[in-house]
């Protein structure tokens, strides 16, 4: 994944496309695995590391981070919340539930449990929308102006 300064909107934009092509490879996989199909763990490994600086709030400084990036909060809550049909309370419970997948997606798939297979495509596949509902803005807000919401 893309580390991305505060100012650069198009590597902002670029490692959100990045990740979106990912999570749907990766649902395509447990998909297979859910079937009993051979799968490739790499396309989940590979979204286990761009969902790691989301979770690590301190250390921050990806494209997803929770910390210096106020839009991923809305992209990876949302898609937490829609995946498993409940409400975060605080960030540090998003934070909690990525850290989670983030440990789930990087396990290797053949002790998988049917239930972590489910919950594991379902959060790719939200994600997934997400990210393209994200992407599909005509304009991305930049970052230093996230908090008055104003598109430049």
């Amino acid at each position: 994944m893309t580390h991305v300064q505060t100012g650069s909107v198009a590597g902002f934009s670029r490692s959100l496309s990045d990740l979106s092509s990912v999570a749907l490879d990766s649902a395509i996989q447990l998909d297979r695995l859910l079937k009993g199909r051979a799968a490739d763990d790499a396309p989940l490994k590979k979204l286990s590391e761009g969902l790691r600086g989301a979770s690590e709030l301190p250390k921050g400084g990806t494209a997803l981070s929770l910390h210096y990036n106020p839009a991923a909060l809305g992209v990876l809550s949302r898609a937490v919340e829609r995946s498993e049909d409940r409400s975060l309370k605080t960030v540090t419970d998003l934070a909690n539930e990525i850290a989670e997948f983030v440990d789930l997606l990087s396990r290797d798939i053949s002790g998988w449990r049917q239930e972590n297979i489910e919950r594991s495509l379902s959060f790719c596949l939200s994600l997934h929308r997400e990210l393209v509902a994200e992407l599909s803005h005509s304009k991305v807000i930049v970052p230093s102006d996230d908090w008055t919401g104003v598109r430049r």
